[in-house]
């Protein structure tokens, strides 16, 4: 799971959902997963986890851990991640422990480190007043909208509601009436990150000469046919 949904638009969890998730997973003994790949270093440089206080049984991570990088990591409780070091689970891939990714891993949390987390300061500012500034601005124009996300990663939402929190909170206004069509009739209004891309027609308008198409466009030679054996 997400710890902050921002692909339903920046919603942040109420207070008392994780730690309730937490609980509930501990209680009937279900491993609690946070999919860290937009929060792991935005929110903090331990990721939602350290930021919220709630700590799952095992986590993963993207690009942003190595700035930018083609690296990610998983990491867990020891007990969960024991099945792989006895080999019960098997992980391996080509670029495992790659020296270009590691070394951009170890840069970034210096990086990030310097100054007593100087850098984690900056964006939750930064963050600050861009969202207050397109707040300001939609109040004086009088348009509806209101700003979510969490440092790092702001969303504006053009509703009337003063929140979101879930997908049923979602503005209507904004689903793709056009793709509903992909998934069977509708059951009621759905949020954008619900719905399946929209698929735009081919053009049916047939040229009357190839040579006028860009080489690439232009249809393929027709093969000579194999002749038959007497």
């Amino acid at each position: 799971m997400e710890p902050v949904t921002l692909n339903m638009t920046g919603c942040m969890p109420e207070p008392g959902f994780l730690e309730g998730l937490r609980e509930l997973c501990t209680r009937y003994g279900v491993l609690m997963v946070f999919d860290e790949t937009l929060t792991g270093f935005r929110l903090a440089l331990g990721g939602a986890q350290e930021y919220f206080g709630v700590t799952p049984d095992l986590c993963t991570f993207a690009k942003a851990i190595g700035g930018g990088f083609p690296v990610a990591a998983f990491a867990g409780r020891r007990e969960v991640m024991q099945v792989i070091e006895d080999n019960r689970v098997l992980a391996v891939g080509t670029y495992n422990g790659h020296p270009l990714a590691a070394a951009a891993v170890l840069e970034t949390i210096r990086q990030l480190e310097a100054n007593d987390g100087e850098a984690f300061r900056l964006i939750r500012r930064y963050t600050q007043m861009a969202k207050d500034g397109m707040e300001a601005l939609a109040r004086k124009h009088g348009v509806d909208m209101i700003v979510q996300g969490m440092p790092g990663a702001l969303f504006p939402v053009f509703t009337k509601k003063e929140k979101i929190i879930n997908h049923r909170d979602a503005p209507g206004q904004r689903q793709l009436p056009q793709a509903q069509p992909l998934y069977g009739p509708a059951e009621g209004p759905r949020h954008p990150a619900q719905q399946p891309p929209l698929l735009l027609p081919l053009p049916t308008q047939r040229r009357t000469s190839s040579t006028s198409s860009p080489p690439w466009m232009r249809p393929w030679p027709s093969w000579p046919r194999r002749r038959e054996p007497p």
